[in-house]
């Protein structure tokens, strides 16, 4: 990867003792750093505006929308430092990994009522700029239930359950095994792109502070992949620190919104998207001259 002189990286907050809480984020920052590129950090609290996360050199946008994770690794290269071995056991293990942990993890945060509604609905809510929150939620929401239903199937809620936390607890078994001779990284002593998804899905499974910690004391039981969590942050994110922003653990409650509150949001919105487009020019008022001679 070419040396980007004014690489900025647009990403939701940090909190909870994680650089950022969204994984899109914390693996395109982990990538970036893993190959030492310098780049400026700005977090993002209207996604309506401009995309979260997005990647942008001098003004430039290099990376966003759906296909942000899929540039992002395109151009920071980082496996093509390992052999052609490596590189196709990374890529292997990183497809392995999505589909065993990653459908667990998002039911964990999105359909998992207690932690939708105590912890990832209200961080979201305080996070995103008013009115704008609740149109962003709801649409996450929506999403979340379709795409929870397509990969359910047929199963039952429990059946879905069971097989995932199986399926998860055996790809964890897994690298855990790769990592109990205390190596460096997954693959050996250079980083990978695997090592960027496998370390940003297990930090921020383990350090939401949601009320079922199920998830969490499952990937407590492999000592090695812990550990190797913990050398990752602290290599790369030495001056983290533990707080909470948006959501306190002991205080986070449900939040619904009053008819009320949702239709002054909806006036909001309008009037702010109006006078945005008004002032770039993409909507103009023609106000009616009047004769004071008549």
């Amino acid at each position: 990867m070419a040396k980007l002189l004014h690489l900025s990286l647009r990403m939701w907050e940090a909190d909870f003792g994680l650089p950022t809480v969204d994984p899109n984020s914390l693996i395109a920052l982990t990538l970036l750093k893993m190959r030492n590129e310098s780049v400026k950090i700005s977090y993002g609290s209207c996604p309506q505006y401009a995309a979260i996360p997005s990647l942008a050199d001098n003004g430039k946008i290099l990376a966003e929308g759906p296909e942000f994770l899929e540039d992002v690794v395109n151009l920071c290269k980082l496996d093509q430092l390992l052999d052609n071995r490596l590189q196709g056991l990374s890529l292997a293990y990183k497809q392995y990994f999505l589909e065993s942990f990653e459908p667990l993890f998002f039911y964990n945060c999105w359909i998992h009522k207690p932690n939708y509604q105590q912890v990832i609905r209200p961080w979201y809510m305080n996070a995103v700029i008013f009115p704008f929150n609740f149109f962003y939620i709801k649409s996450r929401q929506q999403q979340s239930r379709e795409r929870y239903n397509c990969i359910k199937k047929n199963r039952t809620r429990d059946s879905f359950l069971t097989e995932s936390y199986e399926t998860a607890s055996c790809c964890l078994d897994d690298f855990n095994t790769l990592l109990s001779d205390r190596r460096s990284y997954i693959l050996g002593e250079l980083p990978s792109v695997l090592d960027a998804f496998v370390y940003s899905y297990v930090k921020i499974a383990l350090s939401l502070p949601v009320p079922d910690v199920r998830l969490q004391n499952t990937i407590k039981n492999y000592k090695y992949l812990c550990q190797y969590i913990r050398n990752i942050t602290k290599k790369y994110y030495p001056e983290l620190e533990v707080e909470y922003k948006h959501v306190q653990p002991e205080t986070a409650v449900n939040e619904r919104a009053s008819t009320l509150t949702l239709l002054i949001a909806a006036i909001s919105a309008t009037t702010l998207m109006i006078a945005y487009a008004h002032i770039n020019g993409i909507i103009r008022f023609k106000i009616p001259k009047i004769n004071l001679n008549r």
